[in-house]
């Protein structure tokens, strides 16, 4: 039997599977940590965890550091983000100064992160089909514009429901990654629940989710860019402060009551209750949060079968 069967057996056979993260101190790249998540126990993550192995060891794939959010002062932290959301748009309008006339500079709010987000759709397009913008932009260009939009996403951690304001990392991987469609099957693997010290499947498609879509009270949002979870890769997110079984059942009610209002328009869209929610993939039983506070880098991934380090 061949390496790769034999992994795919062992994958199939629920063996003890694990990914380690080894998080490091970003400026010095030492004090390590090297952490252990356990394989979650669910189809998805078997077949997400052999996606993550072909993407480090087959593919030379790498993943990025840019999006721990939640960790220091807010408002030190919004000022970072945004300095370095206005230094992107600029680049985005000294090659495209008739596309790019949103006001930059108008005070921080969720409407305004709505609107901006409305760029990155457009001008951006689907990863499979990118507007002529972005195919024949420099490369400074596409990197300011995917830059722009992460900038988005980590100044909303501070502007949503309490509930939803709790330190994570986002792990996006760069190269020739794999990605393929999520399936029926995978779809039931969802759940309305946040766990601590859990990796969740990222959004990995353009537009979003019906939770965000909740969250941000999107008035700019296109009907067609509310969207399911469309890809299973190997981007992950990493959830260190979760909820207790009194948050989860109030948030949940909270959700439930707002699909109610919207039900005939989100159902005429093809979403029903239960689209609202993570995947699951791995779990640790360390406390992220003192882990990753100082340690704000992912300096290696490794996936262990068992004794098997692969």
């Amino acid at each position: 039997m061949s390496e790769k069967k034999s992994i795919l057996a062992r994958l199939l056979a629920n063996e003890n599977i694990e990914v380690r993260l080894t998080f490091c101190d970003p400026i010095t790249k030492e004090d390590e940590r090297e952490v252990e998540f356990r394989l979650a126990d669910n189809s998805t993550a078997k077949h997400w965890v052999e996606i993550l192995h072909d993407d480090i060891y087959a593919h030379d794939c790498t993943w990025g550091n840019e999006r721990f959010s939640g960790f220091g002062d807010k408002e030190s932290e919004l000022n970072e983000w945004f300095n370095e959301m206005q230094l992107m748009y600029s680049i985005c309008q000294q090659e495209y100064p008739d596309y790019f006339t949103l006001n930059i500079n108008q005070y921080l709010c969720q409407d305004f992160f709505n609107e901006a987000h409305v760029l990155f759709e457009v001008y951006r397009g689907e990863i499979d089909k990118p507007h002529r913008l972005y195919e024949n932009g420099s490369g400074a260009f596409r990197f300011a514009v995917e830059r722009f939009n992460e900038l988005i996403h980590l100044c909303e951690t501070y502007y949503r429901s309490d509930a939803f304001i709790t330190p994570r990392a986002v792990v996006d991987f760069y190269g020739k990654h794999y990605r393929t469609q999520l399936t029926e099957n995978d779809y039931n693997n969802f759940e309305f629940m946040r766990y601590d010290n859990t990796l969740y499947l990222s959004f990995m498609n353009r537009g979003k989710t019906l939770i965000e879509y909740y969250l941000d009270d999107d008035h700019h949002v296109g009907d067609d860019n509310i969207r399911k979870y469309r890809y299973l890769g190997s981007n992950f997110v990493i959830s260190i402060r979760g909820w207790n079984q009194e948050t989860q059942q109030k948030q949940w009610q909270l959700f439930s009551d707002w699909f109610d209002s919207k039900e005939e328009f989100l159902t005429g869209l093809g979403f029903k209750k239960s689209d609202a929610g993570w995947l699951p993939l791995a779990h640790t039983e360390e406390d992220l949060y003192h882990t990753i506070k100082t340690r704000q880098f992912i300096k290696d991934i490794q996936v262990h079968l068992g004794d098997l380090y692969v």
